[in-house]
């Protein structure tokens, strides 16, 4: 799969697949991600930061698939077996919100804003889903196979909490603004 991305306002999807992000994290966790202890350690890790608007989210169910092989960064299912196989006893998918959100500021990477991407993240009790009519700020990490997901689970999700400021919905609520983001940027 690879990342696509759409130009003005027509929908072709980007995708960005939630899975167990890596590298520059805490010893805590948060479910099963990393908690990236501050907004450099994300800085540090992450290949595409953007500000964005939800335009439409849903529940999906994902499964292993075979494109991606046995490598768990690109597949948490890895090894288990296909959607719904009858010798396994149980359903192996996971369930997902999937998101169209419409880019509207670029920090970091190769969008521009009005291109449309599509947000997978897993659904978990640790975590927060996205929803409809949110303006996160995101930073994302772009696996081998094309996906991107969002570092370390919803710590990488940042909503607005007033004009300037936003706030991670992870369990260690780090706080940053845009301009922040950049100045970090510009010196990694």
């Amino acid at each position: 799969m690879s990342l696509k991305v759409s130009r003005g306002g027509s929908m072709v999807a980007a995708a960005a697949l939630l899975v167990l992000g890596a590298g520059c994290f805490s010893d805590a966790q948060a479910g099963d991600w990393p908690a990236y202890e501050s907004v450099a350690a994300l800085v540090e890790k992450t290949d595409l930061v953007v500000v964005a608007r939800l335009v439409d989210c849903h529940s999906d169910r994902l499964g292993p698939t075979t494109e991606v092989g046995q490598d768990e960064r690109n597949d948490p299912q890895a090894g288990l077996p296909t959607r719904n196989d009858p010798d396994a006893g149980r359903d192996s998918t996971v369930a997902i919100t999937v998101c169209t959100a419409r880019v509207r500021d670029v920090l970091l990477g190769e969008v521009n804003p009005g291109d449309d991407l599509e947000i997978h993240q897993t659904q978990d009790q640790s975590i927060r889903a996205p929803r409809s009519g949110e303006n996160p700020l995101l930073f994302l990490e772009r696996h081998s196979d094309g996906r991107a997901s969002i570092l370390g689970g919803d710590g990488g999700y940042f909503l607005p909490i007033d004009g300037l400021t936003y706030r991670s919905e992870s369990h260690l609520q780090l706080t940053t603004t845009v301009l922040e983001v950049r100045d970090l940027l510009a010196t990694r």
